[in-house]
């Protein structure tokens, strides 16, 4: 029958749980000094390592025989350790590669981290220096953005006022007189009561007189033809809006 192996406790875990004996740290490094006389590599070794003093204390309080397998437990668990990590490195290489890549993409973004960051602090001052200077002409524009705010929401008012004179103009060639009449009282309304401090208001009214002027010239060039009962009824109609002066002005005009 095959013996089965039974588990080993690792090197580093034996040395560790063992209870050191009282000794002092120079004897742990005379220790040391009198091991390296056989193998160099010893004298890297540092006598307040707990994992070393726990090896340490375990051999000296082993037996000879013990310390003359040491060498050979410890290259069975060399062995055992190495199979382990090859088994490890053939089941998880995949983990290993996206390791290796992962930190050699950090390592490539770390590089020149700190002039960036230099950068970006000299680029500080001068953005907080414009954005001060933006803050003092946004509040110095404040009036004319309100000004800009209340033209857009009364855009529509607005625009019905500026086409005033085009559409008083256009019922008086097309002989809406009445409209005509009704958009020119109310022009005058603006003009005189709501917006008599506003110059484009008082140009509007103005242009829009003009028009009605040459209406009033339409009116009474009826009364030079022969006039016929719905022109008679026209002229009547619009008789009170056209005075006695304006009127006599006009027939001078146009005799």
């Amino acid at each position: 029958m095959s013996s089965v192996r039974s588990p080993r406790t690792s090197f580093s875990r034996r040395s560790r749980d063992f209870q050191p004996s009282q000794l002092s740290e120079h004897a742990y490094d005379s220790l040391i000094e009198l091991l390296s006389t056989h193998d160099p590599s010893l004298k890297d070794l540092s006598g307040s390592s707990p994992l070393v003093q726990g090896y340490l204390a375990r051999l000296t309080s082993s037996s000879l025989s013990s310390i003359a397998h040491e060498r050979v437990t410890l290259d069975e668990e060399k062995k055992d350790l190495d199979h382990q990590l090859g088994r490890l490195a053939k089941r998880e290489y995949h983990s290993f590669v996206a390791t290796a890549s992962h930190g050699d993409a950090i390592a490539s973004a770390f590089e020149g981290f700190n002039e960036k960051i230099t950068q970006v602090q000299d680029t500080i001052p001068p953005l907080d220096q414009a954005i001060t200077q933006f803050n003092a002409f946004a509040k110095s524009q404040a009036a004319e953005r309100e000004k800009a705010q209340n033209l857009l929401t009364n855009h529509d008012r607005v625009l019905d006022i500026l086409e005033m004179p085009s559409l008083v103009s256009a019922c008086v060639r097309n002989g809406y007189f009445s409209e005509a009449i009704q958009l020119s009282t109310h022009v005058k309304r603006l003009a005189t009561l709501q917006y008599a401090h506003i110059s484009l208001v008082q140009r509007l009214a103005a242009q829009v007189e003009v028009v009605m002027k040459e209406m009033t010239v339409r009116l009474i060039s009826l009364l030079r033809e022969p006039i016929k009962l719905p022109s008679a009824l026209k002229v009547s109609r619009f008789s009170a809006y056209t005075n006695i002066s304006t009127s006599a002005t006009c027939v001078q005009q146009h005799p």
